[in-house]
């Protein structure tokens, strides 16, 4: 009976001891869990943050010169300017959103902001400010007093590094298309209100002399104006690339 007791005394020892192992395993095993789980979630959150970061759009502020009261100049065939800026503005837009990139426009219709000159480029200026645009491509088309001259040229601060890249890269891809003659680079700082009062790189591209059926011709037909779109919004993301 005393050997009996005995037994039933060392069997239930070595049942406390297994399940105290048990329990010390289970714990360490759970601790272990708990760990990698914070690995993983602060591993998982580092990654998220990266990814924002490199999927944060940068913004291009695209305006459509002229508008509404402000006709522009008036094409050979009798075609305000302000209409012809808008169309390929979209265009380009629509390029620059299909490659992720924000786009803000000053005018998607012909309204406009203020039929006082001043005021509305100042708000355009303004409003490219409070977007945090990272360019702004100001979109018009040119005509001269005696209805000779063509040419495609673009108005910047030539003291504005960034500013003269991304007229230089535009005009580069405008240059290869030559349906007219280039006019260069003008520093607009002296000449025109949106590149003077500039608060961010600023480029205002003429595309040519629509009064002249020498760049008209090309520049109100659809080929022209896709093709003209295309290498404006190549030349904006050639510069985009190069600011990630």
């Amino acid at each position: 009976m005393r050997k009996v007791k005995r037994y039933l005394q060392i069997l239930l020892a070595v049942t406390v001891l297994l399940v105290g192992l048990v329990v010390i395993f289970e714990d360490k095993n759970a601790s272990t869990t708990i760990k990698d789980l914070e690995e993983e979630t602060t591993s998982a959150n580092t990654s998220n943050k990266k990814e924002e970061t490199k999927k944060k759009k940068m913004t291009v502020y695209i305006d459509p010169g002229h508008g509404e009261i402000d006709a522009g100049t008036i094409s050979y065939k009798g075609t305000y300017e302000k209409d012809i800026n808008l169309v390929i503005a979209k265009q380009v837009g629509k390029i620059l959103q299909a490659k992720d990139v924000n786009v803000v426009y000053s005018r998607t219709t012909d309204e406009i902001y203020s039929e006082i000159e001043a005021d509305d480029m100042q708000h355009r200026i303004d409003e490219s400010k409070e977007v945090k645009a990272t360019y702004v491509v100001s979109i018009h088309c040119n005509a001269s007093d005696d209805g000779t001259r063509t040419g495609v040229e673009a108005f910047t601060n030539t003291e504005d590094d960034k500013a003269m890249a991304l007229s230089t890269s535009i005009m580069k891809e405008l240059e290869a298309l030559k349906y007219t003659n280039s006019n260069g680079i003008i520093d607009g700082t002296n000449l025109l209100h949106m590149i003077s009062f500039a608060k961010v790189p600023t480029t205002l591209v003429e595309l040519g002399y629509i009064d002249t059926e020498h760049d008209g011709k090309y520049i109100m037909s659809k080929v022209g104006q896709n093709a003209i779109a295309k290498a404006i919004a190549n030349g904006v993301l050639n510069e985009l690339k190069k600011a990630e």
